[in-house]
């Protein structure tokens, strides 16, 4: 009886090192770590298709996004697992994947997927819908500036290949994006305040659209370039741009 008591008192008294080594094991293989969603890919899903409306996309045969319309975004960012997996978009309800590619995004990295070009592409394949990824840089960028990302998904006349384009902003431009193929994206930073950009074609003084925005100080922009030469409502030239924090303010 003696002995039994002996063990017992020698177990409680091992006992809080006990439950601290599983805890240290736990959280050392990720058990029970806090960070494992946090810490996983951020992806954001945009839509530069001007007619492939409600369109979801999804990862590894689950849906994270959508539906989103054309020319618009989810509005947030959202985690999905570092995964070597495909990717997918399609109309919501529907069973058939309009596009899929393989992505494997990596941890503490943030992305941009965008679907662009037409479900009704005609004879121009260069237009045909697809879903493609971007990886995006969401660090504080410098002092007053703000950090841009450019997209061209402008189609051009209904009737030809889609134009290379510039993004001019203005006559004598300090901050342009130029020459910029169809499906091609373009990074910079810019000063900080209201400047008027003007949608061109490469080396033309043709405008297709203008746009005044707003870039303020920290802050990351995603400018999608639309619609088509000549077109109305949704297939009207468009410059519209999406405004997210850096990483370091969230």
């Amino acid at each position: 009886m003696r002995d039994g008591r002996q063990r017992i008192q020698g177990w409680i008294r091992r006992a809080p090192w006990a439950i601290l080594a599983c805890a240290l094991v736990l959280t050392g293989c990720g058990g029970g770590g806090s960070n494992d969603i946090t810490e996983r890919p951020l992806v954001r899903l945009f839509n530069a298709s001007i007619d492939a409306s409600d369109l979801v996309a999804r990862f590894d045969d689950r849906q994270f996004a959508g539906p989103v319309d054309v020319v618009s975004s989810q509005p947030n960012f959202v985690s999905v697992e570092d995964l070597d997996a495909d990717l997918s978009i399609r109309t919501e309800g529907e069973e058939e994947d309009l596009d899929i590619i393989s992505f494997a995004p990596e941890r503490d990295k943030s992305y941009l997927i965008f679907a662009i070009g037409l479900r009704d592409f005609g004879t121009s394949f260069l237009k045909r819908l697809r879903v493609e990824t971007l990886e995006v840089d969401r660090s504080l960028p410098n002092a007053s500036k703000a950090r841009v990302v450019v997209l061209n998904g402008f189609l051009g006349n209904a009737e030809f290949d889609p134009p290379n384009v510039d993004l001019r902003d203005g006559e004598f431009p300090q901050f342009p994006f130029n020459d910029l193929a169809f499906g091609a994206t373009s990074v910079r930073e810019v000063d900080a305040g209201t400047r008027t950009y003007q949608l061109r074609p490469n080396d033309s003084e043709l405008v297709y659209t203008t746009a005044e925005i707003d870039f303020r100080a920290g802050k990351i922009y995603f400018i999608l370039l639309t619609g088509e030469d000549g077109g109305t409502a949704d297939r009207a030239p468009k410059i519209t741009p999406f405004e997210f924090e850096a990483i370091d303010e969230l």
